[in-house]
């Protein structure tokens, strides 16, 4: 059962940022974040008292009852200071859109030794739509990632996208692995559905990585490197036709 922490909670406050809005209405905050459950998106916590952030996800989202599920806090350390500050701002993106809220501490659980929160639904959720580097999501579509690290290459790692952009890919990973910010590998490859070519190849750094919880899987976002004309052109003609694909599907054309 949760442990109350709280007797009631209180309204939440996002931090604005130029170029986008707030979204109030109830209906719609939980449709973008149920969005965003649903599609296992990385979640960065801001604390005070932590120099750097923490990941987490969105695991549940209750509109009836105005409360989040939240995966336990990675790096621990965020744990304890949520538990102290009953408080924590949260920023992610989904389809190539920011959203960014904060969230109050309602209760905490534990399963399987992971701690889990119920937070507050939060009031508004600032919505904002950077441009430049649009991922869109590849539900639906199981495009395989395989990527081999080590000095002869000997380490196999193997999932499947999550998002593609023109600069990068999220990617959830059939095993955690021990993977470092920053760290290059070299030899990447993706094969993008419906070509018959050989499999997109490339190099990427690593922007984030964070060790599942629940499911063992870990998550990776990186950026390519020294990616070739062909390969870019292929990954753009991908993007527009899955881009064509989604929006007939939300005006129910398919």
């Amino acid at each position: 059962m949760f442990r109350s922490l709280f007797g009631r909670a209180q309204a939440s406050e996002p931090t604005a940022d130029e170029g986008g809005h707030f979204v109030t209405l109830r209906p719609r905050i939980s449709a973008l974040l149920d969005q965003a459950a649903k599609s296992h998106t990385l979640m960065s916590a801001s604390l005070k008292g932590l120099d750097h952030p923490c990941n987490t996800a969105i695991l549940e989202v209750s509109e009836s009852e105005g409360y989040l599920l939240l995966d336990e806090l990675t790096p621990r350390r965020g744990h304890q200071q949520l538990l102290e500050q009953g408080r924590l701002h949260l920023l992610g993106r989904l389809n190539g859109v920011e959203l960014s809220f904060a969230t109050e501490l309602i209760e905490t659980d534990e399963k399987e030794g992971i701690a889990i929160y119920k937070t507050t639904l939060p009031e508004k959720l600032f919505y904002l739509q950077r441009r430049m580097d649009h991922r869109v999501a590849t539900s639906g579509q199981r495009i395989p990632f395989r990527a081999r690290r080590g000095r002869e290459l000997e380490v196999l790692i193997e999932g499947y996208l999550l998002d593609l952009s023109q600069s990068g890919i999220g990617v959830i990973l059939n095993e955690d692995q021990f993977l470092r910010k920053g760290e290059t590998l070299a030899n990447c490859s993706i094969r993008l559905p419906g070509e018959e070519e050989q499999p997109a190849n490339f190099a990427m750094e690593i922007r984030f990585y964070s060790q599942g919880q629940q499911s063992r899987r870990g998550r990776l976002g990186g950026r390519f490197k020294g990616l070739d004309r062909e390969t870019l052109r292929r990954i753009r003609q991908f993007l527009n036709k899955l881009e064509r694909t989604q929006i007939r599907r939300q005006r129910g054309e398919d």
